[in-house]
């Protein structure tokens, strides 16, 4: 098996999902997210948002072609080990029992991808790093199991960017969060996409489902909207995410409205 070093980008074609005889994705394309761009995923509860994540991340068998890179992943999950320690996945639902600190859980996380057991300064410095650009470093010595579900949507975000990936995959990163936690994680996820590396290129790319439109318009790039398992609008912000666009995907009438940055806000009635 050829040794994969980064992703560059990730597209879907025709990609089906299918649970006993009920069918949850119905053939979705999603042309090619490239580094340094953000992806949003939006759509009604139920749509498949979640499902399509799963797949996306090697968690569902799927119908249809995984592509990364163009080149279609292949379907063994022993092939796709390969992948792995260039993707940063966070789940909806990011609980730990384990009885461990959120730095020791950061640390782990590191050492998943190596075969060392001792701590590295550079390792623990990277740690901290991301936990201070997250404002949790006073949440370092907690223990994962004493943390509210925002604190620890937080660690779940930093246990994904500490791996440094090229691909990050986030089901909901900000559904637990306050306004403020909620900005500076979209703030930092753009930002970490689109550093430039020491290659010239930007660092990685991201697809995150969100349910605050807002929040799609001000920090993503791109937008694919889900319902009922199917595409039914991909394109650029915020041209796609039409008025027509939202009432006929969430049954909402609303307006757009310019804020005091000149960035589009949708209102919804």
């Amino acid at each position: 098996m050829q040794a994969v070093t980064s992703i560059s980008s990730v597209g879907a074609e025709n990609l089906s999902l299918s649970i006993g005889r009920r069918t949850i994705l119905h053939g979705i394309d999603l042309p090619p997210v490239h580094r340094g761009e953000v992806l949003a995923i939006v759509g009604p509860n139920g749509a498949g948002k979640s499902s399509l994540m799963h797949c996306l991340c090697g968690l569902a068998k799927f119908d249809g072609r995984l592509l990364f890179d163009g080149v279609p992943v292949p379907a063994p999950a022993r092939e796709r080990r390969a992948w792995a320690p260039h993707i940063g996945y966070v789940p909806q639902n990011t609980g730990i029992r384990a009885k461990i600190s959120v730095m020791e859980l950061l640390l782990s996380a590191q050492k998943s991808h190596t075969r060392s057991v001792a701590v590295h300064k550079k390792e623990l410095e990277r740690a901290e790093r991301v936990l201070e650009r997250l404002d949790i470093m006073h949440l370092g010595q907690r223990l994962c199991p004493t943390l509210s579900g925002g604190q620890m949507q937080m660690v779940a975000l930093a246990q994904a960017l500490v791996l440094s990936p090229t691909l990050l995959l986030l089901d909901e990163p900000t559904s637990a969060l306050d306004l403020r936690h909620q900005s500076q994680s979209l703030k930092l996820i753009r930002n970490y996409v689109r550093k430039i590396d020491e290659g010239g290129t930007p660092r990685a790319m991201a697809l995150v489902i969100l349910h605050d439109l807002n929040l799609a318009l001000r920090y993503a790039d791109r937008v694919l909207v889900i319902d009922d398992g199917r595409v039914s609008a991909h394109g650029a912000l915020p041209e796609t995410l039409s008025l027509d666009v939202v009432q006929r995907t969430f049954g909402v009438e609303g307006e757009f409205v310019q804020d005091s940055r000149g960035e589009q806000v949708l209102v919804a009635y």
